[in-house]
């Protein structure tokens, strides 16, 4: 069972889960980038779902690896903290409709 977000914590449920804090950082940021490259790849082709997908999969990344540097006490750049949030805000508005 997923636990839902409450108000300290806004990460929206992930479909596969993310094993963030445990990983490798160097890993976290190589999967960031394939998956940033993916989604944009996919928004170039104009495929919906793809795009939709790809999006998730970035989130996934992106949620994983500033879990990392959480977990490390190490900071979350502002950059990558603010791109989250949007992406979560996102992803949690394609799950609406």
């Amino acid at each position: 069972m997923t636990a839902l977000p409450t108000s300290h914590d806004h990460r929206i449920p992930l479909q596969g889960g993310h094993a963030g804090a445990m990983g490798d950082p160097r890993a976290l940021w190589t999967r960031v980038e394939q998956s940033r490259g993916s989604m944009a790849e996919s928004r170039a082709q104009l495929v919906a779902t793809q795009y939709a997908r790809s999006r998730w999969d970035y989130l996934e990344a992106l949620q994983a690896y500033t879990d990392c540097l959480t977990a490390h006490h190490r900071p979350v750049p502002y950059r990558l903290r603010d791109e989250l949030r949007l992406l979560r805000s996102t992803c949690a508005a394609d799950t609406v409709y």
